[in-house]
């Protein structure tokens, strides 16, 4: 599988999960509820996609003779994938450093009994560096023969992640399998499934889209609006949920306790805080309430909820003396997954975080448009007895 950076086996587990549920009760098609996850390079990764596509042809990797050292990302955190590119030499050490060219290790790796490097194969490793500061560039130095030789490269970033799955006790056609990681509703999208009958090799690519924030105020209405969740070209998100208002820091725990939960577990979560139904005519934004879940339904083109301001006056005077720790213009999301099969349980579906990039199940994100647009809104005219 090649999934956005930020996904972990957790997440790969959950959608094997949901992709059982959704077994038609007419198949066979089944496999054990422990799969084998683990993480691979980008080049194993094409190898794969090669040999699945046309029995790999068109993979242009080299099996054998020397290549360039290259140090890779490699799916998982904290790891990455050192290849020397010769079976023939031998690893010395690597540094990590900055962009002023200081170290973001505590030392430099080195070989033998160092934790920080496991051993692949003969000039291939695993690194798991403790890094401290911000990478930029790193120094290999390896030998091959007597010569010790040392390249500088830039520090690897990578958008991606590269998974080998393998479904034990697995039972049925893989065409089976096939059809229904295409067709299926996952947390996580699936944009394309790659696979052949004669073979039990699955490549799927769950890359999400990026997620952009257009809300403002209407009158004396504040209007939540969001664009479209896709994958392939249908909606995948039947609705969301907003929590507001809140603090920056407040936010910030929320999504962090939120994406500790699984995608069912944390729609459970919001149903037990009753969130306001997108249909209530009568709740309005009080600066004297404590942050609440409200339902945002699909519109035209978009997710979107007019929501009508109470106490003007009040919400003025709580911005005019809010500072950084107390402003409460902050938010955060939730996408509940669009299901075909409503004897399903609810899930909250992943999305890729526009500032963090990670993929999450919970979006914190300042109302940029709340603070200048309270300064426009006019106060309710005081009430002549």
């Amino acid at each position: 599988m090649k999934t956005d950076a930020g996904m972990k086996k957790k997440d790969l587990e959950e959608v094997l999960k949901q992709a059982k549920q959704q077994i038609p009760p007419t198949s066979k098609l089944t496999w054990g509820d422990a799969p084998a996850i683990r993480p691979i390079n980008e080049e194993m990764y094409k190898f794969l996609e090669g040999f699945v596509r046309d029995g790999g042809a068109a993979f242009t990797g080299s099996a054998e003779g020397s290549r360039a050292p290259k140090i890779e990302a490699f799916s998982g955190a904290s790891v990455w994938f050192l290849d020397l590119g010769s079976p023939n030499r031998n690893f010395v050490s690597v540094d990590i450093t900055d962009g002023d060219s200081k170290s973001v290790l505590d030392k430099p790796i080195t070989s033998g009994a160092d934790p920080r490097l496991e051993f692949v194969t003969l000039g291939k490793y695993r690194l798991k560096p403790n890094i401290t500061g911000k990478p930029k560039q790193y120094v290999l130095k390896y030998r091959e023969g007597s010569k010790e030789e040392s390249v500088t490269r830039p520090w690897p970033v990578s958008n991606e992640g590269f998974w080998l799955i393998e479904l034990t006790n697995f039972d049925g056609k893989p065409a089976e399998l096939f059809t229904l990681l295409e067709e299926g509703d996952f947390a996580i999208p699936i944009k394309q499934v790659i696979g052949k009958e004669s073979t039990t090799l699955v490549l799927t690519d769950l890359t999400t889209g990026e997620l952009q924030i257009e809300s403002g105020f209407s009158a004396n209405t504040f209007n939540f609006r969001f664009p479209l969740v896709r994958n392939k070209n249908r909606i995948s998100v039947e609705k969301m949920y907003v929590l507001f208002p809140m603090t920056k820091s407040d936010a910030a725990k929320m999504v962090k306790e939120l994406d500790q939960k699984s995608g069912e577990d944390l729609m459970k979560y919001i149903d037990s805080k009753k969130p306001s139904a997108s249909g209530d005519q009568t709740v309005l934004l009080k600066p004297s309430m404590a942050p609440s879940w409200f339902e945002v339904p699909q519109s035209i083109g978009m997710y979107e909820r007019a929501i009508p301001i109470d106490d003007i006056q009040g919400w003025k005077d709580q911005a005019r003396n809010a500072n950084a720790e107390t402003d409460r213009s902050w938010r955060v999301n939730v996408y509940k997954l669009a299901r075909k099969d409503a004897s399903l349980p609810s899930t909250a579906a992943k999305v890729n975080h526009p500032v963090s990039k990670e993929l999450v199940y919970a979006v914190d994100m300042e109302e940029m448009a709340w603070l200048p647009g309270l300064k426009t809104l006019q106060p309710e005219p005081k009430k002549v007895p």
